[in-house]
């Protein structure tokens, strides 16, 4: 067997395994393909310590290392098998570590894209899916996070600390309380979503706590008082004479719709007319707060104002034809339902001298309710809000009947309609 030199190595071309005299195991291995190519490898063949078995150990392609950069590598990996190391299996661990490390800074890439505004987006798109989150409550969140911590929206997810968390909340509480409290909850709900939607390395959360949470560990939440406005009894004649004065048909309906229902704004503004049983007097909301289709009896004064509406409806508009309450702009581009009567409340307000919100007319007909001595139950059923009430889980179906809703519905009409158009 010669000694691998270089000049043996580029004059050989015969297909075959040429030992090395000199370095025991060493060899160049030729092979010819069936293109006639030949492929010349330096390879070294030998027993690690305690084993009788070989290793074959790949060194390299000639041309790519030279023949004494083979031999220095062969001797390498030589003594490493003497000692008991096997070339390969460092080699494959060495892999690994590299694949393992690759894998860890893609890791870090992503969760540096992980940014408050995509983390918004991923819960909106989950939750929505789960038909759990309503777009008008999406759309919510959007504006809060967009007007309150605009200048977090594109930071990582990650890098939003409490000791940030806590300050913001201080800013914003100095001029709006109660919007600084909204603005933590919804990126309480966001973190509390993403502790168990995203993992990073060995699949452990992203992060270990909540960073809302500060405010709660040293009590930073906001102190709100809950509003408590009403439309006064004295005030009905001249909010109600207000109403009637405005231009707009569509918006006087609404108001009034939403003081003798009680409904929130946005039940009121979307009920559709395939929702209204003019025979039996009662109309179904969809889609309320929590979930639960809504079905309320109609007073006189309710279904004479959707049976006026009903007659006169613009046959030859979809719009008139699907929503009681439909949109008027013929230019707008989200046609449907009316969505916004600021304006309409802004000019009772001044005609009247009647300061009021619109969910003020919740309120209002609740209190009303209240003053009438309708049942606790009852009212809970005409509101449609949800109860834990252990007592509750004793009144038996039937109590809540038609007939006691629609009596129930009828003294608060009653009430309204003498305060607001009697002598």
């Amino acid at each position: 067997m010669p000694k691998i030199t270089k000049s043996f190595v580029d004059t050989t071309c015969a297909p075959g395994d040429y030992r090395d005299t000199e370095l025991p195991g060493f060899l160049l291995r030729v092979r010819a393909a069936h293109d006639g190519s030949i492929s010349k490898r330096y390879i070294l063949v030998a027993k690690p310590k305690g084993s009788r078995t070989n290793v074959s150990v790949a060194i390299g392609k000639h041309g790519i290392l030279t023949t004494q950069e083979a031999r220095d590598k062969a001797k390498e990996h030589y003594k490493k098998l003497k000692d008991g190391i096997n070339p390969n299996q460092e080699r494959r661990a060495q892999r690994r570590a590299a694949l393992e490390e690759q894998r860890h800074q893609e890791i870090e890439d992503e969760i540096q894209k992980l940014t408050l505004e995509r983390l918004l987006d991923d819960y909106i798109d989950a939750k929505t899916i789960a038909k759990k989150l309503k777009p008008r409550t999406a759309n919510g969140y959007r504006l809060v996070l967009k007007r309150c911590v605009p200048d977090w929206l594109n930071t990582p997810m990650v890098d939003i600390s409490p000791s940030m968390i806590k300050a913001r909340q201080l800013e914003l509480t100095r001029d709006h309380p109660a919007q600084a409290n909204l603005t933590m909850r919804v990126l309480r709900a966001l973190f509390s979503y993403a502790r168990h939607a995203y993992s990073g390395v060995d699949n452990k959360p992203l992060i270990s706590e909540n960073p809302v949470e500060i405010l709660t560990n040293i009590g930073l939440w906001s102190k709100v008082p809950r509003r408590n406005t009403v439309v006064k009894e004295t005030d009905l004649r001249k909010w109600y004479q207000g109403v009637m004065a405005l231009d707009n048909d569509t918006a006087r309906d609404v108001l009034l719709f939403e003081i003798f229902t009680g409904l929130r704004q946005q039940e009121a503004m979307t009920v559709q007319w395939k929702n209204v049983d003019f025979e039996s007097k009662t109309f179904k909301v969809k889609e309320t707060k929590n979930g639960k289709d809504h079905i309320l009896p109609l007073s006189d004064f309710l279904f004479d104002l959707l049976q006026k509406r009903w007659d006169s409806r613009d046959k030859t508009d979809n719009n008139s034809s699907v929503y009681v309450f439909p949109c008027q702009h013929k230019t707008a581009t989200n046609r449907g339902h009316i969505s916004d009567i600021r304006d309409a409340v802004k000019k009772v307000n001044e005609t009247s001298g009647v300061r009021f919100t619109e969910h003020d007319l919740r309120r209002t007909f609740a209190s009303c309710a209240e003053n009438l001595d309708i049942s606790a139950f009852v009212l809970k059923r005409l509101l449609n809000h949800s109860t834990n009430d252990v007592t509750e889980g004793y009144t038996i179906v039937g109590t809540f009947n038609a007939t006691r809703l629609a009596d129930a519905m009828q003294k608060i009409t009653d009430f309204f309609v003498e305060r607001m158009q009697g002598d």
